[in-house]
């Protein structure tokens, strides 16, 4: 069982989404990537995690038993950055280790989802996007 703060509960417990993922990525050479779903720029334990161009919350399946839980990410991948095309076609993402936390943006409270995450298969695309499964 995950444990959650009362503030953190009645968030998921609300009809008013105010709910939002915070992923990092710590990439092959060190790099630190921090993203949000919110939209905005967020600050949560003392780092900021860019809401623009942020990332996309996919097929997610999280469970407590034995099978892996996994988590399909999609998020621009230009010359703008923060991830850039070239470092992913370049392996930099490849096992990469990830950090995902639920949020509720309005309280600031949130909880890590998970342990030992890691990127696994990295899709990119000619319009500049990049998909990626995140294992556990």
């Amino acid at each position: 069982m995950r444990d959650f703060s009362l503030a953190l509960k009645a968030g998921l417990a609300s009809e008013v989404t105010t709910l939002g993922w915070l992923l990092a990525i710590t990439r092959r050479d060190g790099t630190v990537i921090r993203l949000n779903t919110i939209g905005v720029d967020y600050t949560f334990q003392g780092n900021t995690w860019l809401g623009y161009p942020g990332f996309n919350m996919g097929n997610a399946r999280f469970t407590d038993s034995v099978e892996a839980a996994t988590l399909n990410q999609g998020t621009a991948a230009d010359a703008l950055g923060p991830i850039v095309f070239t470092d992913v076609v370049a392996g930099l993402y490849s096992g990469a280790s990830v950090r995902l936390f639920l949020v509720d943006w309005t309280t600031g409270e949130g909880s890590e989802i998970g342990f030992k995450w890691q990127i696994g298969n990295v899709v990119t695309r000619d319009d500049g996007t990049m998909t990626a499964d995140i294992w556990s």
